[in-house]
Parts: structure tokens; sequence; C-alpha cells
């Protein structure tokens, strides 16, 4: 209690001493972005969600930007309509563990009618066919794993850290999906209704049903505990999950954005942070994640050097919400910078008890507004990212790598 109480004050302190940054206007866009291949992992549904909800940023701004009441109206119709995006952005985030153990097709079920079935053979397929049915037609639609899946041999030999994985699955997307967007929060390349999908995704843990017997948080706590660890439940689902909605420095700024433009129609954007002479310090990010090890806090932060670069650093724990099991703290250091055509962002992840990955993003504009970029990674033994984000099972292989390639096309607002 007493170092929560401390923790406590230093925020208070800290806050006090906070200035906001500004993002020229010039820099905002919208982003859509085409994954090759297209498939169920994590780097696809993300690059998928955020690009329908631009999408829908572009429409609402089009037609609702008038007034106050018309920004009202419009905000509110977002939101409605990113609620097909969170959830299924959270069934993706299943599918992604289910696709790597088990045979066969991934889909959704009609829970009135179980002889109606959605199963598609990629994510933009499948997505397309839940909003038209379940968003517009009505139908009760849920994820569905078919009968007739046979399970593969990394399945049976690991069939209760599997179930771990796939339970965190959804809410592990969205909670990806959350940090995506601070990503570009701190790029300088977000627009204020970015904030609804942030907050909406921000608030899922907090929201989900805790009380459900089949639900997903209620059977990770179960399948951890027969891994012989146990947590602080309420601390890591409830409590910190409040927390880290006020206090996250892309919650504050997020909320600061979406009010200006509400009141103003301004879609300028700044975050908020410290500035100490020509470098400027951004205000923390917290983020809660489900693992194998129990749930992490991760937070993270950037030192700007100027508008083109910065340092990255950033610290992950099962600590905090640990009552019995091993420890796992991962340090996170990278860079940041844009120059001409170019982007290119590196981090290195060292996980203290275990292993370490590299990963590595880079984006070329080859013509106005298109550009071509990729994300490679590089896994050496067990990290919190690589569970997070492997293409294939985290524990196949003591090391493996990856890559994806996307085209990009990017709209200034």
């Amino acid at each position: 209690m007493k170092k929560i109480s401390l923790l406590a004050l230093f925020f208070i302190v800290v806050f006090i001493s906070t200035e906001a940054e500004d993002t020229p206007l010039e820099w905002a866009e919208y982003q859509f972005k085409l994954p090759i291949p297209i498939d169920y992992d994590v780097d696809t549904n993300t690059a998928l969600s955020l690009s329908v909800s631009d999408l829908i940023d572009l429409g609402t701004y089009e037609l609702f930007d008038d007034n106050r009441w018309t920004r009202s109206g419009g905000i509110l119709l977002n939101l409605i309509c990113k609620t097909s995006i969170t959830f299924t952005s959270h069934e993706y985030g299943h599918f992604r563990v289910d696709k790597q153990t088990r045979t066969g097709p991934v889909g959704f079920i009609n829970l009135d009618d179980e002889e109606d079935t959605i199963e598609g053979t990629n994510p933009i397929e499948t997505g397309t066919y839940v909003i038209i049915k379940k968003f517009i037609l009505g139908h009760d639609y849920g994820a569905a794993l078919f009968e007739r899946k046979e399970q593969k041999q990394i399945f049976i030999d690991n069939e209760t850290l599997v179930r771990v994985l796939v339970d965190a699955g959804g809410l592990n997307q969205e909670q990806y999906n959350v940090e995506s967007l601070a990503d570009r929060l701190l790029n300088k390349h977000a627009h204020p209704l970015n904030s609804v999908l942030f907050f909406m995704e921000s608030a899922s843990t907090l929201v989900y049903p805790h009380n459900d017997e089949v639900g997903d948080i209620e059977q990770y706590f179960r399948d951890l505990k027969k891994l012989n660890i146990s947590c602080r439940e309420d601390l890591s689902t409830k409590y910190a999950q409040i927390g880290k909605l006020f206090l996250s420095g892309s919650s504050i700024s997020y909320g600061l954005n979406i009010s200006q433009y509400w009141w103003s129609g301004d879609k300028e954007i700044e975050y908020v942070g410290f500035r100490y002479e020509n470098i400027f310090i951004t205000w923390p990010d917290f983020f809660i994640y489900l693992t194998s090890k129990g749930p992490t806090l991760k937070v993270s932060s950037r030192i700007q050097i100027n508008e083109n670069f910065d340092f990255l650093f950033g610290l992950e724990t099962n600590s905090f919400f640990s009552k019995e099991g091993k420890e796992f703290t991962e340090a996170m250091i990278g860079i940041h910078t844009e120059f001409s055509r170019f982007e290119i962002d590196l981090r290195l992840y060292s996980n203290l008890q275990a292993g370490n990955t590299v990963e590595a993003y880079g984006r070329v504009e080859i013509y106005e507004g298109i550009s071509l970029s990729g994300v490679g990674r590089y896994y050496n033994d067990y990290t919190f990212i690589r569970e997070r984000m492997s293409q294939e099972i985290f524990f196949n292989a003591s090391h493996d790598y990856e890559f994806k390639i996307f085209l990009e096309y990017r709209i200034a607002l």
C-alpha cells in the first residue's frame, strides 16, 4: 500500500509539470494498409482494423463537421459503427492461436440458427460478411470452433498452455490496437476521431463480463491456475484498467483532442509530456496484457530529440499482478525516425529471465501517398512480445523469424 501511495504522489507531482506538444495539422493523415499476405496474424488484424476505422472517420468528417450538434451526432454514429471493428478484431485475436493449433477454417456461427455459419478464407472476406449479417441485418453471430477441426500435435502436447493463449488472444488483440494508435499519435500522424476506437478498445477488458463462467477472463484465470500461476485478478482486470485509462499519456492526449475537435472543429493534435530545453519527454503510456505468465503491466515513453527523431524505452513485467509463479521483466529500447520519403522504427526487447526479440519496421513512399512498408522480427527464446505477435506458436522453436509486407495509402486530412 505504501508503494502505491508513493507512486500516486509521484504522478500527481509530475502531472502538474505536464505540458502539451502540438503536431502540425499537415502531418495528420488517414492510413490504409493492405497486408501481404492476408492472414489472421496480429499485424494483419491491426492493419485491417485501423484501416476500416479510418474509412469510417473519413466519412464522419465529411458528413458531420458543420457545428457542435452535427459533430456530436457524428461522433456517436462513429462509435456505433466501430462496434463492428472491436467485435471482429477481438474474435480474430482468438483465431490467430486457433489457426496455429488446429486445422480447418475459422469463422462465426449464428447463435439462433446453428446451420447458418460464416467461414472465410481470409479476414477481409470473413469480416465483410460479419459486418453485413451481424451489424446491418441484426443476426446474432458469435465466434465458432467448428467440430470438424482437428487438433494439431502441438495442441495435444500443450493443451492448457494453448487454452491460456486462446483465452487471452481477443483482449490482447484489442490492447495491441490501442498501443498502435498510441504509437500513431506519438509519430504525429493521428487525428481526433482516432480517439473513438482508442477509448473503445482501451476499456475492452474493463467492460468485459467478469462473472461469465464461459467468458474469456474467467477461463483465462481458471486455466492459469492449472499452470500453478496465481494473480491479483481484480487488480489486473478492473482497478488497474481504470488507472491506465485515465493516467496513460495517450488517453489524456486523445481525450483533449476529441474534446477540442467537438468544441471548435479543430483537428490539430497535441500530446502531453515534459519539456527540458530542446528535449521533449512524453508522458508514459500504460498497457495491460494477458500472458501465459500472468497479466503484465507495460509502461513506455519517448524522448523526442527533434520533430523527426525519437528514442523509445519501456518496461513490461508480471510482478505487479503476480501472487504465485515465476516473475518476468522485459525491457525495450528503440528509435523512431522519419525523413524525406522514409520511416524507420527499430526496437530491441530483452526479457531479463528468458530471451530477446529484435523488431524492425521500415516504410518508403514510392509515389505520392503510396508507400511500401514491412515489419520483421527475430525471436530468440521467450519474450512477452513473441508470445503476442509470433505467426507461429511461440514455444515451437527457440529461434524464429518472420516478415510481413504492407501496401499503404496515406491521405492528408
